[in-house]
């Protein structure tokens, strides 16, 4: 939270971005980025392919590129959180 409260972000803010995965104090580019991370929660591919090209038309490569990378890297951590348990 230390990282988000950096930004500008009260704990309020904070808690409802991080419990709905939405806020209305969020830039057009971060809505869009949370939508496509709320789409890719149940790992259906189709909709995941669908929802990036989305993504990848509304905000261009290097966010879209960004994103799947960041995406991919969190899961891999929690996949790996799991085993260790």
């Amino acid at each position: 939270m230390k990282v988000l409260t950096g930004e500008g972000l009260t704990k309020p803010e904070i808690e409802t971005i991080l419990s709905a995965l939405s806020s209305p104090v969020l830039s057009d580019v971060e809505q869009r980025l949370l939508r496509w991370t709320r789409e890719t929660v149940w790992y259906e591919p189709r909709v995941i392919q669908n929802s990036t090209r989305r993504l990848l038309g509304e905000v261009g490569d290097q966010v879209t590129l960004d994103a799947v990378g960041s995406a991919a890297i969190s899961n891999t951590l929690v996949r790996l959180s799991l085993v260790k348990q």
